[in-house]
């Protein structure tokens, strides 16, 4: 019997916490190469000392992060590889 579901949608589903943890990490260390790298081209420094600094990082990360998965669920159900 073949299953109705796309395979992506099978891996989707088989994620647990820890998956999701592992890709925020990666996700925060890929933004913060981008958000260090954007500075340099403005020309600006980040002032602000380790602490407040780390917890604007992860606000951040996880405020863009939201925005992509925001966006990129819709497409992924539009292209058919989610199904509702």
């Amino acid at each position: 019997m073949k299953s109705d579901k796309h395979p992506f949608e099978i891996w989707l589903n088989k994620l647990e916490i820890k998956h999701l943890v592992i890709g925020f990490v990666i996700w925060t260390v890929i933004y913060r190469i981008i958000d260090s790298q954007t500075l340099d081209w403005f020309g600006k420094s980040n002032n602000a000392n380790t602490l407040v600094y780390f917890i604007q990082l992860i606000v951040a990360s996880a405020f863009f992060g939201s925005l992509i998965v925001l966006i990129l669920i819709p497409i992924l159900k539009l292209l058919g590889l989610i199904k509702d």
